[in-house]
């Protein structure tokens, strides 16, 4: 697994971290250990960093670790995905398909 760092001295490993969850101009990292840690950079720039890695942004809010999903389904005609500690994601309208497809890709491989 290759590290990745945010700032200075935040540097982790792609299987460490469960989602990105976004709030303004800040980001909430929540990792596998159940800890969260906040960094001051949006999404968009958070996707840059992890490009390279099985992260999928599902609607405008959360980018999640395709690794840590363990079913996808559909509640009342929205998509969702239920991640290793239980949480439920539902997928924006506009990045279902692609995030689903995305998904299946990285869980495939």
């Amino acid at each position: 697994m290759e590290n990745l760092k945010f700032i200075r001295n935040i540097e982790l490993q792609s299987d460490e971290i469960l989602l990105f969850e976004s709030d303004i101009n800040y980001s909430q990292i929540w990792l596998s250990n159940g800890r969260k840690l906040i960094v001051a950079k949006t999404l968009k720039q958070i996707s840059e960093i992890v490009k390279n890695s099985p992260f999928v942004r599902v609607n405008r809010k959360i980018m999640l670790n395709a690794n840590f999903v363990k079913s996808l389904g559909n509640e009342q005609t929205k998509q969702t995905a239920e991640l290793t500690n239980g949480l439920k994601i539902t997928f924006s309208r506009r990045r279902a398909a692609k995030a689903h497809n995305d998904i299946k890709n990285y869980l495939i491989n």
